[in-house]
């Protein structure tokens, strides 16, 4: 389901469902970058690790805050 059509989805719960998604990506990439472990993915069918440093963790936040305030419409 591509996101356009997810908002317009019968059921009111899959339209919440991308933005949580979304909010716990920036959640996991923050819990990396405080304990020092890597980020595992999955990029175009391929495993991706991912090494997240602390000085991260500002670009991270400022990532969630923006996010966070454009979706309060949702």
């Amino acid at each position: 389901m591509e996101p356009e059509t997810i908002f317009q989805a019968r059921n009111p719960l899959l339209a919440k469902a991308l933005p949580a998604l979304k909010r716990a990506a920036i959640q996991a990439r923050l819990i990396a970058a405080q304990t020092g472990t890597d980020l595992i993915v999955l990029e175009k069918g391929k495993i991706r690790r991912i090494k997240i440093s602390a000085e991260d963790i500002q670009g991270i936040r400022e990532q969630a805050a923006s996010y966070d305030s454009a979706s309060d419409d949702v």
